[in-house]
């Protein structure tokens, strides 16, 4: 009888793995493809647990553990690189009547959010378009830090000048 219940939870959870690796190589996005590789991660680790269990060994215990850490740890590293979605990119409702027969195009604060796009948006692969926000957020810092060092540098040449 356990060896029955065995092979029926080790098929369905290879059926699970297969479908996860499809949806590795599928997409569409980066994060579908991370969150099908943790799937993964995770339908083997309780391969290994379901295997430990029907025969009574404790050989595979290391193997769970580095799996849910590497797991855990790649999923947060690639978690840092998402872009957040803003306060300021959520619409806020109009009062009641304003504007009611224009189309809105901004979106309300239950709407999902939409992927971050670059200003050609024609060419644009939707599975990088984190990266894009990314890069577009760190130009946007180095333009603020270009700003500030050259109001830095013009102050300085203006105290120069008042002291001569």
């Amino acid at each position: 009888m356990l060896e029955t219940a065995m092979l029926i939870t080790q098929t369905l959870l290879g059926a699970a793995v297969l479908c996860a690796v499809v949806r590795v190589f599928r997409g569409p996005s980066v994060l579908d493809r991370v969150i099908a590789v943790d799937v993964t991660l995770l339908v083997v680790s309780s391969m290994l647990l379901v295997d430990m269990i029907a025969r009574d060994h404790r050989d595979f215990v290391l193997f769970v553990i580095a799996g849910a850490m590497i797991g855990f740890l790649g999923a947060v590293a690639i978690a840092r690189f998402v872009p957040v979605r803003r306060t300021e990119q959520v619409a806020r409702p109009h009062p009641t009547g304003a504007a009611a027969d224009q189309p809105s195009t901004a979106r309300t604060a239950g709407a999902e959010p939409s992927r971050p796009t670059s200003e050609v948006v024609d060419e644009e692969d939707p599975a990088t378009s984190w990266f894009t926000a990314l890069a577009r957020s760190r130009r946007e810092q180095q333009r603020q830090d270009d700003a500030r060092r050259e109001h830095e540098a013009d102050s300085g040449a203006h105290r120069r000048e008042e002291e001569r």
